[in-house]
């Protein structure tokens, strides 16, 4: 949004838009436009039957355009035949994945709507007093006053049930992009090759090795280390949705290895 964009709705009166709900209300008003839906698409008319709104009550489409924000739900068609559906992000998240993993899914959610975003990149999840943010909100983005305090209450409420820690910004930043790792041709998945050929070992802190893991269907990428070789082994079959969970253990895995790491170096060094 831009500095002109900000002054004109300063100007008229409007506040830029945001969710008017926190994520935990959002994602339990998906859970009912799921249970409601049966799974199925539905027109917007219809989902607000679920929320036991009027078809053209304002609070319902603004609950729509607060789910759609965090990614909860998502259009499926156009024009006339136009409908809403729960989002595979929503999808995960009902399907009661480890903590860490909820965890992960609730930040991205968290995250999704761009004011938030920006200012959990601003503020963190230990903002400025109400007062220093509302005139952030109020001077510099043309909030009103009953808006400004709105966003506060939604942020706050996001961050703190989301687990959005400040920390967060660093390790996203840090995270391994596994779609460089692993490739996908047509259906079948494939390991990437290795700069130096297939199935090629190479020594040292070079690149990585795949190969055909014994007579099953299984396979293995290995990893040479300055302290050894770290093997993954991993189904030749995998689904493009195994992929991204595997990615996703592997970060968890790399996380909490660091906070390990981090946690006994302080302990050898207390002072600094």
């Amino acid at each position: 949004m831009t500095q002109d964009d900000d002054m004109k709705r300063k100007q008229q009166g409007r506040s830029p838009p945001f969710p008017f709900i926190s994520l935990d209300r959002a994602i339990q008003r998906t859970q009912e436009l799921h249970d409601y839906s049966k799974g199925h698409a539905i027109r917007v008319q219809t989902a607000m039957t679920a929320w036991k709104y009027n078809p053209k009550s304002s609070g319902g489409l603004q609950t729509v355009g607060a789910l759609k924000g965090y990614g909860l739900i998502v259009d499926i068609g156009i024009g006339d035949e136009k409908k809403i559906q729960i989002s595979d992000l929503a999808k995960r998240l009902f399907m009661s994945p480890p903590e860490e993993i909820r965890l992960r899914l609730l930040a991205e959610a968290a995250l999704k709507p761009k004011l938030i975003n920006e200012y959990w990149h601003l503020w963190g999840a230990h903002r400025p007093p109400d007062s220093e943010c509302r005139w952030q909100l109020i001077d510099k983005r043309g909030f009103t006053e009953d808006a400004a305090a709105k966003f506060l209450s939604v942020y706050d409420a996001t961050v703190s049930f989301s687990g959005l820690r400040d920390e967060d910004d660093a390790i996203s930043d840090e995270e391994t992009d596994f779609s460089e790792i692993f490739q996908t041709e047509g259906d079948e998945q494939t390991p990437a090759p290795s700069p130096r050929g297939p199935n090629q070992i190479v020594k040292g802190n070079e690149a990585q090795k795949f190969a055909d893991f014994n007579t099953s269907n299984l396979r293995q990428a290995v990893f040479p280390l300055s302290e050894g070789d770290v093997t993954l082994v991993f189904p030749g079959n995998l689904s493009a949705e195994g992929y991204e969970e595997l990615g996703e253990y592997l970060q968890i895995f790399l996380r909490k290895a660091k906070r390990e790491v981090k946690a006994d170096t302080s302990k050898l060094n207390p002072f600094d």
